[in-house]
């Protein structure tokens, strides 16, 4: 009887043991397939990126094109200088998901505020329309340069943005 409770025990262990394994396999392969998904995304962004690069790189040269066309501070030559500006800031962003894709770690830079502040009021002049009256108070200080990772100035100047432009949004629609 002895020898039975025995070999019962080592059964019921080597079954535990073995469900137990057989959970961790579960979970290995669960986590497998999640990077698995997260790689495929990688690649599908970097491809994007690549691509939406060349298309902007096309955007750029025919906008200089044209911009070395007209004539010295006319209001088209400005206009084509917001389209360089905003294509040359929009590279900034596929190298952002370029690095993402590749998994590449962006390094902290300094990030002059009252630059980028102004940088985006002038693209703002052109969101938020005659309608609204833009008025900037920039001061300089220590908080004016700080250090924020490679990818601040161009997720500022969109958080700008994008704020500026409800904000105008909902000012319209009330008036």
């Amino acid at each position: 009887m002895k020898d039975n409770l025995s070999r019962l025990l080592s059964t019921i262990q080597r079954e535990i043991q073995e469900v137990a394994e057989r959970r961790e396999r579960g979970r290995l392969e669960h986590e497998i397939r999640r990077l698995q998904k997260f790689d495929a995304i990688g690649r599908l962004a970097a491809g994007i990126a690549h691509d939406f690069n060349n298309a902007l790189g096309v955007i750029l040269g025919w906008a200089q094109l044209g911009c070395d066309e007209v004539a010295d501070g006319s209001p088209l030559q400005k206009k084509l200088r917001v389209i360089i500006d905003q294509a040359q800031r929009s590279t900034g962003l596929t190298s952002q998901l370029l690095s993402f894709a590749r998994g590449k770690v962006l390094q902290p830079r300094n990030l002059r505020l009252n630059h980028l502040v102004s940088e985006t009021a002038c693209f703002l002049n052109g969101v938020i329309g005659e309608a609204i009256e833009m008025e900037m108070s920039l001061t300089s200080g220590p908080n004016d340069n700080f250090r924020r990772p490679n990818s601040g100035r161009t997720n500022s100047g969109q958080h700008l943005s994008e704020c500026a432009r409800r904000h105008a949004e909902g000012w319209t629609s009330a008036h």
